[in-house]
């Protein structure tokens, strides 16, 4: 089966740090629709001898080397790829942390205010440890297009490392997610969180990993 292209930035951050990896996707309703306006940004925490079984896994689930969950949910056979990712998922130790902002301003149409508390309180709580996860000193989520959304995506770590609220040796690597299929996890996990939303309690795709999922405050 054809393997995820390298990526020489990130495989030097795999090599240069120790412990788990975060991986990060988010999910989002922006204001101005019938519909109530989040963000949820979504970290997975994957242990490194527990990496290459989990992608060799999920592209045996997806059926390939493409996985896009938002997509895969139009069809039943993609639910059925998405759920059982999801069942994978909650058998193993990883666990699931999430920052939600339910309180969207009318005014934040482009929801980067959103984005940015959710941010920066997931990779707060990430460099901090938590109840049930140690210090993570790698955090792994998708570049934004156009070039000037991942700059303030590169702006919001900057800030949190000038007041102390991440460690020094933490290193946050954006990448795509054709160079770490590890990306599709926090795909789908936001996924499944975003369902039960906007689905009104339909909480079937979360139930699977509903015991492997952890809180934490966004940060203004």
């Amino acid at each position: 089966m054809p393997v995820q292209r390298s990526n020489p930035a990130l495989d030097l951050a795999y090599a240069n740090t120790s412990g788990p990896v975060a991986y990060l996707d988010e999910t989002f309703q922006a204001p101005g629709t019938k519909e109530a306006a989040f963000y949820v940004f979504t970290a997975v925490l994957v242990e490194r001898d527990e990496m290459q079984g989990l992608r060799d896994k999920l592209q045996e689930l997806a059926g390939g080397t493409f996985w896009h969950t938002t997509d895969e949910l139009l069809t039943g056979d993609g639910w059925k790829k998405a759920l059982a990712m999801l069942e994978y998922l909650g058998q193993g130790p990883e666990l699931c942390v999430l920052a939600h902002e339910c309180q969207v301003d009318e005014d934040d149409t482009d929801v980067e205010k959103a984005r940015r508390a959710c941010l920066r309180g997931l990779l707060a709580a990430l460099s901090a440890g938590g109840p049930t996860w140690g210090r993570t000193d790698l955090v792994v989520f998708e570049e934004r297009t156009p070039r000037n959304r991942a700059n303030f995506d590169r702006k919001h770590v900057s800030d949190l490392r000038r007041e102390q609220k991440i460690h020094r040796a933490m290193q946050v690597q954006m990448v795509s997610p054709k160079h770490e299929h590890l990306l599709w996890l926090p795909d789908v996990v936001s996924s499944a969180f975003r369902k039960s939303i906007t689905r009104r309690g339909d909480e079937q795709l979360l139930e699977p990993i509903r015991s492997r999922m952890c809180f934490v405050e966004p940060l203004p």
